[in-house]
């Protein structure tokens, strides 16, 4: 029996496994009302790979619109952790997120070195599930620190290799590779292919054992809170319906933090939409009170920082005004009535 067959094997004794399949599934217009259904769907996906009537591409995006239908429906069907274990369950979701997108990411780096081809459509989901995996790394750190000392004290994960990928990505997504591979033999294509998706390889089981330390800090939890939780319901559940349910959790927390981030900023662009409405407003008052002090000419001028040459004129007449008791009227008056009064006089 091949590696591949113990694979689907063990998919297959997962989906025996659910407690119940969920309501109402449909995936690419197709309804999977039962696990049977389901389980003829995927034994159909799985022939037409065999006998290539469809790419690697095709099928990675099935299985990428399963896992998430089915991770959709899970949200109804279970309930957050209680208590301090929802840390640790928190990070071991976004850690399982990371791993599916490294595992989207194996398959369509493998295919794009292999083909020597520059698909556009194929580098910007590569590189879409390049930022759900950066994404889904940060999320497990912010919430259980421990996962960033499992990866870097206590070297679960190989530099060696982390540096090794790193490098593939940056040709991978660099199109001046793909003119060059165009110069590589066809077994040279497939040698890299090879290597790429061998090192994605150990570098997923890495970050597979860093998700048992993480899971055994959560069964930690779970023994110590076991007196007063239902904890035999999780016990029992099985590992697809653990699965989909952390990696449905992380997804909301990641949700949740963007819809406020995003309700900020627009209070900020309306913020400052309102001042500058104000800014002109004042502007416009500044203008106002210039073109009664000054000629418009002048203050077009000015404000165009243009010199204002001085003007001659053949004669002038200047008239001195005084009104008796200002200072005694003033002091009994406001401002604005001084303004009014002046205003009446001398208009």
């Amino acid at each position: 029996m091949t590696n591949l067959q113990l694979v689907h094997n063990k998919t297959l004794q997962y989906l025996g496994d659910l407690p119940e399949w969920p309501a109402n599934v449909e995936v690419n217009e197709t309804a999977l009302a039962t696990r049977d259904d389901f389980r003829r769907a995927l034994f159909d996906v799985r022939s037409k790979v065999l006998s290539n009537e469809v790419t690697v591409i095709q099928s990675v995006r099935w299985y990428s619109e399963v896992n998430g239908e089915l991770m959709e429906k899970a949200t109804q069907a279970v309930k957050p952790p209680e208590k301090e274990m929802w840390r640790p369950v928190v990070a071991y979701g976004a850690l399982l997120r990371f791993s599916d997108a490294m595992g989207i990411q194996r398959a369509l780096g493998a295919t794009l070195i292999e083909t020597c081809e520059f698909n556009q459509g194929t580098l910007a989901w590569f590189q879409t599930q390049e930022g759900s995996a950066l994404a889904s790394y940060s999320i497990s750190t912010t919430y259980y620190a421990r996962v960033l000392s499992l990866a870097q004290n206590e070297s679960l994960i190989n530099p060696e290799v982390e540096e090794d990928i790193a490098e593939w990505k940056s040709n991978i997504t660099s199109e001046s590779y793909y003119i060059e591979c165009q110069n590589f033999t066809e077994y040279d294509n497939h040698h890299n292919a090879l290597a790429w998706f061998q090192n994605m390889t150990v570098y997923m089981r890495q970050w597979k054992n860093l998700r048992y330390r993480v899971m055994t800090r959560m069964f930690h939890y779970v023994s110590e809170i076991k007196a007063e939780v239902k904890m035999e319901e999780i016990i029992d559940g099985s590992v697809m319906a653990l699965t989909v349910f952390i990696s449905v959790l992380a997804t909301m927390f990641l949700a949740s933090s963007m819809n406020k981030l995003t309700q900020k900023i627009a209070g900020f662009a309306n913020k400052v939409s309102n001042k500058s409405v104000e800014l002109s407003q004042e502007k416009r008052r500044t203008e106002n009170l210039l073109c009664q002090m000054l000629p418009k000419s002048v203050v077009e001028k000015l404000k165009a920082d243009i010199e204002v040459p001085a003007e001659f004129f053949q004669g002038v007449t200047i008239f001195f005004g005084d009104i008796v008791g200002f200072t005694s009227i003033c002091s009994r008056s406001t401002p604005m009535q001084v303004v009014r009064m002046l205003n009446t006089v001398y208009r």
